[in-house]
């Protein structure tokens, strides 16, 4: 596939980046190489991601906008550290969701909401949720990037990740069919 890409003015990203050893570079380095590439064409990129990393992106030349939940408010709220996050993580998988980013839903929108002002299109990782709802109520297009296999999802070959029901080695059409199902369900 060739993706041919205009010059508009202003393109901005959204990343969510991992705090801590585990995903930090995997979630950031992506949106960092395409920021370039997009700056190289003449574009005008704003990565927007949490202020622990402002200093790398801004090393870059690239524009930064902080993206909320910081680590700060993390550690305020749930009274974890950066290890201690990634320990729970592990330990429930509901986490992630239910205590890092639902409960930080409406500044994530502002944030994105704030960033987006002028761009001609929003790019964001898959959880940063507020990227869906400021994109959509500024009438700007929305790419998602998908980083880690967990959001590619496939009824051939599910991963092995999370609690949902899946057959891992399907070797029948009612086995792939099942795998359908349950990610239809889960999504």
């Amino acid at each position: 596939f060739f993706l041919m890409i205009r010059r508009p003015p202003r393109s901005t990203l959204f990343p969510y980046t991992t705090r801590g050893r585990a995903g930090a570079r995997g979630d950031r380095q992506p949106f960092l190489a395409l920021a370039l590439a997009l700056r190289s064409l003449g574009h005008a990129p704003v990565l927007a991601t949490h202020e622990d990393y402002r200093a790398k992106v801004e090393a870059e030349g690239l524009a930064f906008h902080p993206l909320r939940p910081s680590t700060e408010q993390i550690r305020q709220r749930l009274g974890l550290d950066v290890a201690g996050v990634f320990e729970r993580i592990t330990r429930d998988p509901d986490f992630l969701l239910r205590d890092l980013q639902m409960p930080f839903l409406s500044e994530s929108f502002e944030d994105v909401r704030s960033a987006a002002q002028g761009a001609d299109m929003v790019v964001a990782h898959n959880i940063v949720f507020g990227a869906a709802l400021a994109a959509r109520s500024l009438g700007l297009p929305l790419v998602h990037v998908a980083l880690a296999p967990i959001f590619m999802q496939s009824a051939t070959d599910p991963s092995e990740t999370g609690p949902a029901p899946y057959i891992f080695r399907p070797r029948s059409p009612a086995a792939v069919g099942w795998n359908r199902i349950v990610r239809a369900l889960v999504r």
